[in-house]
């Protein structure tokens, strides 16, 4: 009997050896894992500046500034942040100097993500990534009217939703037009919370897997409810702010696993300076209502960590992680070739 196509496709064929060395000998199995692997891709590259969905032919909408600027802009912003907080440490600027920078540099820093995370906003929206682009307009619709000792609060709004954009996408199908991109990101929201909190066994598997992502889910939800939580707390009472501000926290530092979890050196780097910028979040907003001076020094010294692990969370392109992806599936045929 004649084979299929697949079976006798030279480039996807398999001999029975492979299996010793943990690849799938069967080449059917072989590329369900290759689709698998490609969903992960998708999803991460879902996250904050990274296009994953094909542009939509008729739409003319472009970025308004090349990425090179805005990696210029963004890190100016940043180490002004850490040149006022260790100016609050070391005392080496002239006091009106001083206090002239502090001033400034949380405007520096909320007009360049204001801009930013506009321009990047309106390229998910034009691509029909829905939820990904209603995120990246919460920062600017939200965090720029913040003081400094309550923007990492306010971005967990930004953070939180795109990183249940970024854990949805593996199951969204349907990109041709935005209500059904967003309606199909309700109903993964659902099924991702059911198989959460009402998996049994099978839920807390997920929640530690690197091939799913749940944790990133259950993460991208404490840190949008944390904040929110947080910052209508803000009137409220001190005590409930800094509970809603380690939801928010404990909530991000969830999500910086995962994306450590996940094995791409940028994202690993990524989630590494976010895990820091959440712990002395947790420490400023400990003392925000006894030392204001020390709480607004330690603010600054978050939005710079927390800006700079942003620039190497979008680093990679699109292009680029494609491209990764194809060599790593070329290596492994090789691989499979060379050992049978």
């Amino acid at each position: 009997m004649q084979g299929s196509s697949l079976n006798t496709n030279p480039d996807i064929a398999r001999p029975q050896a492979v299996s010793q060395f943990m690849l799938p000998a069967n080449p059917q199995q072989y590329l369900n894992k290759e689709l698998v692997d490609d969903k992960i891709i998708q999803a991460l590259n879902s996250a904050e500046g990274i296009e994953t969905a094909k542009p939509n032919p008729k739409a003319k909408a472009q970025s308004v500034v090349p990425d090179r600027v805005w990696q210029i802009l963004v890190g100016l912003a940043a180490h002004f942040h850490l040149l006022v907080g260790l100016n609050g440490d070391f005392k080496f600027l002239p006091e009106s100097w001083g206090k002239a920078f502090d001033k400034l540099a949380p405007k520096v820093s909320k007009m360049v993500n204001l801009f930013n995370y506009t321009d990047k906003g309106q390229l998910s929206i034009r691509d029909n990534n829905s939820l990904d682009g209603v995120s990246k307009l919460l920062f600017p619709a939200v965090v720029t009217w913040m003081p400094v000792d309550d923007m990492f609060l306010a971005q967990g709004l930004s953070s939180g939703t795109t990183m249940m954009a970024s854990a949805h996408n593996p199951r969204i199908t349907d990109k041709s037009r935005f209500m059904s991109n967003l309606k199909q990101h309700w109903e993964s929201y659902k099924e991702m919370i059911s198989e959460i909190f009402f998996g049994g066994w099978d839920g807390i598997k997920r929640l530690v897997s690197k091939d799913d992502f749940h944790l990133m889910h259950l993460g991208g939800n404490m840190n949008f409810f944390g904040g929110l939580g947080g910052l209508i707390a803000d009137g409220v009472h001190p005590i409930l702010k800094t509970f809603f501000s380690g939801i928010r926290n404990f909530g991000g530092i969830i999500c910086d696993i995962a994306k450590i979890l996940h094995g791409d050196f940028n994202y690993a780097i990524s989630g590494s300076l976010y895990i820091a910028a959440h712990i002395l979040d947790i420490w400023q907003t400990s003392i925000s209502q006894d030392d204001h001076e020390k709480s607004r020094k330690l603010s600054h010294y978050v939005q710079w960590l927390s800006t700079i692990a942003n620039y190497f969370y979008i680093k990679p392109s699109e292009t680029m992680a494609n491209d990764e992806f194809k060599d790593r599936v070329k290596d492994k045929r090789q691989l499979a070739y060379a050992m049978g």
